[in-house]
């Protein structure tokens, strides 16, 4: 699973022991719930649980997670629809009570300890929002240089009236054959002789192989739902427009990223979420960049402060309650 990856094949030898243990098939290993991915394990704190872009996949908190506090768990949330069978969700509200679902099944109660990055981010705070609605502590929403919440970075406001043409099956399956095709011929041209000729024979037992079976990914269905959750967040993403949360919530941009605009919509959070304050300004050009070396040492120093102040927060609001 993605979340072995994270933990015990992060080094060679973790890897050589998964390899054995699968071949061997006496174990197959912890099975992690349904869209939930374990990135850190360790910790005895509330989960802090990440909500990636709009590819979905959390494996770019990897380097974040590593460098947080020993005692703070990660839990990264992937997009439903990941694994090419289900369909992805297209309304930010239906995509936030679906996360929400899934945390409320590893953890019941709050406090909550929620971020995300770019279009993640907002996707944690309607999270935060529909927590809050139902009466649970959110301890921090963290937004790691979230999308803008009224404007795309062209400066075209939010809503309703702007989605994005429907796609179907139809349309995802030709773009799919397409980049396959065009990839196999980029890597057929930089070969030569005999390397070209066992390329072909390859991609020739492959094609016998799709058409014995009638299935075009031969049983590997997650490169063409990669395009469909990716497809299907844009369009999440462009038709939402967010109301108020009360909680506390931060917001992390980067120094160096070029705002197209006249002016950098994403400050706009400021005026819907004022109890953020100040955003907080980190190095990198986007979210990706933040969270990557050598950006991401100075974001996990600030990150683990803020939740060092927001556990020990929670924890008195407990310690306040236990006495009362």
């Amino acid at each position: 699973s993605l979340g072995q990856i994270f933990e015990e094949a992060s080094t060679v030898a973790g890897m050589a022991r998964l390899i054995e243990r699968a071949r061997s098939d006496r174990s197959k290993g912890p099975r992690e719930a349904v869209g939930l991915v374990t990135i850190k394990a360790t910790g005895a704190r509330p989960p802090l649980f990440v909500v990636p872009g709009t590819t979905g996949n959390p494996v770019g908190f990897i380097h974040l997670a590593r460098l947080l506090d020993p005692r703070q768990p990660v839990i990264g949330i992937e997009s439903r629809g990941m694994d090419g069978i289900e369909a992805p969700l297209t309304r930010m509200r239906d995509v936030a009570a679906d996360n929400v679902m899934r945390i409320r099944k590893v953890q019941p109660e709050g406090p909550y300890f929620l971020a995300g990055q770019c279009f993640g981010g907002r996707v944690a705070y309607e999270m935060a929002r529909q927590l809050e609605a139902a009466g649970e502590r959110v301890g921090l929403l963290i937004m790691l240089d979230a999308s803008a919440p009224f404007f795309n970075r062209n400066g075209r406001r939010r809503g309703e009236r702007t989605g994005l043409r429907r796609s179907s099956r139809w349309d995802f399956l030709t773009r799919y054959v397409y980049d396959r095709m065009k990839r196999h011929v980029a890597s057929f041209m930089r070969l030569q002789g005999a390397e070209r000729r066992a390329f072909v024979l390859d991609k020739l037992a492959a094609a016998r192989t799709i058409i014995g079976t009638g299935d075009l990914f031969r049983g590997d269905r997650r490169r063409f739902g990669r395009r469909a959750v990716y497809a299907a967040n844009l369009k999440a993403s462009r038709n939402y427009v967010p109301g108020p949360f009360g909680g506390p919530a931060l917001l992390y941009l980067t120094r160096d990223r070029q705002v197209r605009s006249e002016r950098n919509y994403r400050l706009d959070w400021l005026n819907l979420v004022p109890q953020i304050g100040a955003p907080i300004y980190v190095g990198g050009r986007h979210s990706g960049d933040m969270q990557n070396p050598p950006h991401v040492y100075e974001l996990a120093d600030l990150v683990n402060k803020e939740l060092e102040t927001a556990h020990a927060k929670e924890e008195s609001v407990d310690k306040a309650r236990a006495v009362s």
